[in-house]
């Protein structure tokens, strides 16, 4: 008579590892208290939840993001050029506006920045 016929788990499942994730396996059955190897496989398949994560929404959202704090860099640049032109004309209440800007431009770039680094910190 077969042996496997008469088995609970008569499906057979294998694959191939190096030295290394053999060393990672011994050390995690260790950790789990398991010497039998199919045991620590069907626990370690069976018993977690496999996630998948889709990034290509987050991906367009990042370029996006990053599209426009080119954008603010070169209104940046440009405001720059605008406040060095009236500075050399002395024209006080257009530097006046001209810093205003500036420094909403430079909010803009900051509230950016930080959606930036929100998005990829997770």
């Amino acid at each position: 008579m077969d042996k496997k016929a008469n088995r609970q788990r008569n499906i057979g499942k294998y694959f191939c590892v190096n030295e290394l994730e053999n060393q990672i396996i011994e050390k995690r059955m260790q950790e789990a208290n398991l010497t039998n190897f199919g045991d620590f496989v069907r626990k370690s398949c069976l018993d977690k939840k496999i996630y998948t994560v889709d990034f290509s929404s987050l991906k367009e959202i990042m370029s996006t993001i990053a599209q426009a704090n080119l954008e603010v860099n070169r209104i940046g640049n440009n405001l720059n050029q605008i406040a060095k032109h009236l500075n050399e004309s002395e024209q006080n209440k257009t530097k006046e506006l001209l810093n205003e800007y500036q420094n909403e431009i430079q909010s803009l770039d900051q509230k950016l920045r930080n959606m930036l680094k929100k998005i990829t910190e997770g």
